[in-house]
């Protein structure tokens, strides 16, 4: 039956047997070309997908974590700063009664001199010296 039609085409195209078997052979193989190409195309195209959304999936767990640690280390940080600034507040208050306490010692000391019956000695008399004495230990360092 086949043959039939391949010679009956071949005759009202007037060409050769052959040469229509050979187009026939051909479009076979283009469909059959066509056809891998296409099944070819949706395997790229489904594992495109696949990848993108492993790689999409991939991605989104990097950014979170990046924001987890982001968010920790901000944390981090904050209770460092509150934890310097307590500790500096501490130490400003240590220094501002160490302040106060020179002040006190020092007009102590004042009152002392003011009282002292060789103040207008031309030197320093014995009691001006001890007063004097007890101010140096006193004098803090410049920074503890």
């Amino acid at each position: 039956m086949t043959l039939g039609i391949i010679k009956t085409a071949a005759s009202a195209l007037g060409l050769k047997t052959a040469l229509v078997w050979g187009g026939v052979a051909l479009a076979a193989a283009g469909g059959a070309w066509g056809f891998v190409a296409w099944r070819e195309h949706l395997a790229y195209a489904e594992g495109y997908g696949a990848a993108e959304a492993l790689w999409t999936g991939r991605y989104d767990q990097l950014v979170a974590s990046y924001r987890a640690a982001e968010a920790a280390e901000r944390e981090r940080q904050a209770n460092e700063n509150r934890r310097v600034r307590e500790e500096i507040e501490v130490r400003i208050a240590g220094i501002l009664r160490m302040r106060d306490d020179l002040r006190a010692e020092l007009e102590r000391m004042a009152d002392e001199a003011d009282k002292d019956r060789d103040r207008d000695r031309a030197c320093l008399g014995a009691d001006s010296v001890q007063r004097l004495n007890r101010i140096r230990p006193t004098v803090p360092a410049p920074y503890p």
